[in-house]
């Protein structure tokens, strides 16, 4: 409970008082503190006459009080994430499952809890979809070890080819009965390259023809399909068939880089 109930508590005028202080007559309610976080509660106090042996005159509007007991905002509940760090792969996890926990209290009223995400080396426009102070709520009768989940939705971004890249989700409040250690407030997400996404190259012929007064022939490789968001490099080489090296022909060992964007 939240107070000591009083039943039919008697408060006694005795004859004859007339001071100030002798007209006062006060009782005591105790309150309980406990441990739950709910909201602020009111109790009813009224009176009545025990007796009607005399002439009494209750004062209309007089005769009730209510009584406010403030919830102490030290009976707060410690809520965060269940992880700080948490991985995603673009080709096997379209939805990404991340858990805010309650570590310690129990309620009695709902609380909420924001959870925001921001940038790092992956771009919201681009490889996941944002989030903007999503609500989260605990509803009453939740307690330790509780938790609410929410998705964040990785974009598969096909046949480009890039680095693994970062976010972090924050988590945010306003409440003061609510409290979250530095290492449960946030998560740094990795999204890690889809082993799937690649990119189709190779050299734009595959036959040339060139004579010996030609001089030299120029060989192109090219990206015929996706995109690379980090530097591809090929070697190179040149084996016999017919022609020697150094007597026909002659190239030494090359690097063709194609670069990001």
């Amino acid at each position: 409970g939240d107070y000591t109930p009083l039943t039919a508590s008697e408060v006694t005028f005795i004859p004859g008082q007339s001071s100030v202080h002798d007209r006062v007559q006060c009782f005591n309610i105790s309150i309980t503190d406990d441990d739950i976080l709910e909201d602020h509660e009111t109790v009813s106090v009224f009176i009545t006459a025990v007796d009607r042996l005399y002439p009494l005159l209750l004062t209309p509007g007089s005769t009730t009080a209510d009584v406010v007991i403030k919830e102490d905002v030290s009976d707060g509940v410690s809520v965060g994430f269940q992880v700080s760090e948490a991985y995603a792969t673009e080709h096997n996890d379209v939805f990404k499952e991340l858990c805010i926990q309650m570590y310690s209290g129990e309620l009695e009223r709902s609380i909420s809890v924001y959870v925001t995400t921001s940038d790092i080396t992956a771009l919201a426009s681009r490889d996941y979809v944002g989030i903007e102070s999503q609500e989260i709520t605990f509803t009453a009768g939740q307690a330790k070890s509780d938790k609410q989940c929410f998705l964040v939705y990785i974009r598969d971004d096909e046949n480009v080819v890039e680095y693994t890249e970062f976010f972090f989700v924050t988590l945010n409040h306003t409440d003061p009965a609510i409290y979250t250690f530095n290492e449960q407030s946030s998560v740094h997400v990795t999204v890690e390259e889809d082993p799937y996404d690649g990119v189709v190259l190779g050299l734009q012929k595959t036959s040339y023809s060139i004579p010996e007064t030609g001089g030299s022939l120029t060989v192109c490789a090219e990206i015929f399909v996706g995109g690379v968001e980090l530097n591809i490099s090929l070697r190179v080489m040149l084996t016999d068939q017919s022609a020697s090296a150094q007597k026909d022909y002659s190239m030494e060992s090359e690097v063709l880089v194609f670069t990001s964007g």
